[in-house]
Protein backbone atom coordinates (compact mmCIF):
# COMPACT_ATOMS: atom_id res chain seq x y z
CA UNK A 1 0.00 0.00 0.00
CA UNK A 2 1.52 3.34 -1.00
CA UNK A 3 1.19 6.69 0.76
CA UNK A 4 -1.76 7.92 -1.32
CA UNK A 5 -3.69 4.73 -0.65
CA UNK A 6 -2.99 5.07 3.07
CA UNK A 7 -4.15 8.71 3.08
CA UNK A 8 -7.38 7.75 1.31
CA UNK A 9 -8.00 4.96 3.82
CA UNK A 10 -7.34 7.30 6.76
CA UNK A 11 -9.76 9.88 5.32
CA UNK A 12 -12.40 7.18 5.06
CA UNK A 13 -11.80 6.06 8.65
CA UNK A 14 -11.82 9.53 10.22
CA UNK A 15 -14.87 10.84 8.31
CA UNK A 16 -17.35 9.87 11.06
CA UNK A 17 -15.14 11.27 13.86
CA UNK A 18 -15.58 14.60 15.56
CA UNK A 19 -12.99 17.42 15.37
CA UNK A 20 -11.24 16.48 18.62
CA UNK A 21 -10.98 12.82 17.61
CA UNK A 22 -9.62 13.78 14.19
CA UNK A 23 -7.01 15.96 15.88
CA UNK A 24 -5.95 12.97 18.00
CA UNK A 25 -5.52 10.88 14.86
CA UNK A 26 -3.44 13.65 13.25
CA UNK A 27 -1.18 13.83 16.33
CA UNK A 28 -0.74 10.05 16.33
CA UNK A 29 0.22 10.07 12.65
CA UNK A 30 2.70 12.91 13.22
CA UNK A 31 4.45 10.80 15.85
CA UNK A 32 4.80 7.80 13.55
CA UNK A 33 8.19 6.63 12.45
CA UNK A 34 9.30 8.93 9.59
CA UNK A 35 11.23 6.10 7.94
CA UNK A 36 7.91 4.52 6.87
CA UNK A 37 7.22 7.43 4.53
CA UNK A 38 10.83 7.55 3.40
CA UNK A 39 10.74 3.85 2.47
CA UNK A 40 7.60 4.39 0.38
CA UNK A 41 9.25 7.32 -1.36
CA UNK A 42 12.37 5.28 -2.16
CA UNK A 43 10.27 2.41 -3.51
CA UNK A 44 8.30 4.79 -5.76
CA UNK A 45 11.49 6.39 -7.05
CA UNK A 46 13.00 2.98 -7.79
CA UNK A 47 9.88 1.92 -9.69
CA UNK A 48 10.03 5.08 -11.77
CA UNK A 49 13.72 4.57 -12.54
CA UNK A 50 12.99 1.02 -13.72
CA UNK A 51 10.25 2.37 -16.01
CA UNK A 52 12.64 4.99 -17.37
CA UNK A 53 15.29 2.35 -18.07
CA UNK A 54 12.74 0.17 -19.88
CA UNK A 55 11.80 3.14 -22.08
CA UNK A 56 15.39 3.90 -23.04
CA UNK A 57 15.94 0.21 -23.83
CA UNK A 58 13.39 0.61 -26.64
CA UNK A 59 14.86 0.96 -30.16
CA UNK A 60 15.48 4.52 -31.29
CA UNK A 61 12.95 4.30 -34.16
CA UNK A 62 10.18 3.67 -31.60
CA UNK A 63 11.27 6.51 -29.32
CA UNK A 64 11.56 8.93 -32.27
CA UNK A 65 7.79 8.71 -32.81
CA UNK A 66 7.39 10.84 -29.69
CA UNK A 67 9.79 13.69 -30.54
CA UNK A 68 8.59 17.09 -29.27
CA UNK A 69 6.15 15.41 -26.90
CA UNK A 70 6.04 14.29 -23.30
CA UNK A 71 5.28 10.65 -22.67
CA UNK A 72 3.89 8.61 -19.79
CA UNK A 73 5.57 5.21 -19.60
CA UNK A 74 4.31 2.06 -17.90
CA UNK A 75 5.95 -1.35 -18.32
CA UNK A 76 8.27 0.16 -20.91
CA UNK A 77 5.35 1.20 -23.15
CA UNK A 78 3.82 4.61 -23.80
CA UNK A 79 0.41 4.79 -22.10
CA UNK A 80 -0.24 8.42 -23.08
CA UNK A 81 1.56 11.35 -24.71
CA UNK A 82 1.02 15.06 -25.25
CA UNK A 83 2.91 18.20 -26.25
CA UNK A 84 1.67 19.78 -23.01
CA UNK A 85 3.41 18.24 -20.00
CA UNK A 86 0.87 19.54 -17.46
CA UNK A 87 -2.12 18.29 -19.46
CA UNK A 88 -0.47 14.87 -19.71
CA UNK A 89 0.36 14.81 -16.01
CA UNK A 90 -3.22 15.65 -15.04
CA UNK A 91 -4.64 12.94 -17.32
CA UNK A 92 -2.21 10.31 -16.06
CA UNK A 93 -2.91 11.13 -12.41
CA UNK A 94 -6.66 10.90 -13.07
CA UNK A 95 -6.35 7.56 -14.88
CA UNK A 96 -3.75 6.08 -12.49
CA UNK A 97 -4.18 7.83 -9.10
CA UNK A 98 -1.92 5.36 -7.27
CA UNK A 99 0.49 4.61 -10.07
CA UNK A 100 4.14 5.54 -10.24
CA UNK A 101 4.22 6.52 -13.88
CA UNK A 102 7.12 8.69 -15.03
CA UNK A 103 6.57 11.53 -17.47
CA UNK A 104 9.55 11.72 -19.82
CA UNK A 105 10.62 14.19 -22.47
CA UNK A 106 10.35 12.47 -25.86
CA UNK A 107 13.36 14.46 -27.12
CA UNK A 108 15.76 12.72 -24.75
CA UNK A 109 18.00 10.28 -26.57
CA UNK A 110 19.43 8.84 -23.39
CA UNK A 111 18.72 8.71 -19.69
CA UNK A 112 19.18 12.22 -18.27
CA UNK A 113 21.80 12.72 -15.60
CA UNK A 114 20.33 14.60 -12.68
CA UNK A 115 22.41 16.52 -10.21
CA UNK A 116 21.05 17.67 -6.90
CA UNK A 117 23.05 20.27 -5.11
CA UNK A 118 22.93 20.63 -1.37
CA UNK A 119 21.84 24.00 0.01
CA UNK A 120 24.53 23.62 2.68
CA UNK A 121 27.88 25.23 2.08
CA UNK A 122 30.93 23.03 2.07
CA UNK A 123 33.56 23.88 4.64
Amino acid sequence: MNTLEIVDKVKELVAPLGPAERQSVIRAIEQMEPTLLAQDSIQTRNQMLVEQEKWFAQPLHIREQYRDQYIAVQNGQVVDHDENRIALLLRVRKQHPYGSIPILNGNWDEVPIQQFRSPHQER
